[in-house]
């Protein structure tokens, strides 16, 4: 049966090539043994100890894979392109001219229809007229004591 495989986050990974280094004439195996990874695990970070390190700089220490975004070029012309445009072409909040005037905006709903509140008991009404002024309550009231009489 194999082994669960645990992907290590590239600080874990700097963490072990720091620890190796430290202790620089103990073999690989009691390194391996000391930091609760297999030898071969120890043996590959160590070969790619420049990728690692580079990797760590460029896409932080917590990211497991160093993978850019699926569209990692549209990403960097997309911010090379904001990075371009100057800021101070954005308008200030307190320069922004609203069309008419401030009674005309508050104004504006004031010629549409509103409804106004309806009761339960107004809509039943509506629909089913003949039961007009009975609840439900009383209807079951009324059904159960049928039953109970029949």
């Amino acid at each position: 049966m194999s082994r669960n495989r645990k992907p290590l986050t590239l600080g874990e990974k700097l963490r072990i090539i720091e620890e190796a280094e430290r202790r620089n004439g103990a073999t690989k195996a009691s390194i391996a043994r000391d930091l609760n990874i297999p030898e071969s695990s120890l043996k590959t970070i160590l070969a790619k100890k420049d990728s690692i390190l580079l990797n760590a700089a460029k896409f932080g220490l917590n990211r497991k894979a160093a993978k850019d975004g699926k569209y990692a070029a549209m990403e960097k012309a997309l911010v090379e392109c904001e990075a371009a445009l100057p800021v101070d072409d954005e308008p200030e909040f307190g320069s922004l001219e609203l069309p008419g005037s401030f009674a005309d905006y508050v104004g504006a709903d004031d010629d549409v229809a509103v409804c106004s509140e309806v009761s339960l008991d107004d809509i039943i009404e509506t629909v089913r007229p003949d039961t007009a002024g009975t609840s439900d309550e009383e209807e079951m009231d009324d059904a159960a004591e049928a039953s109970v009489n029949s």
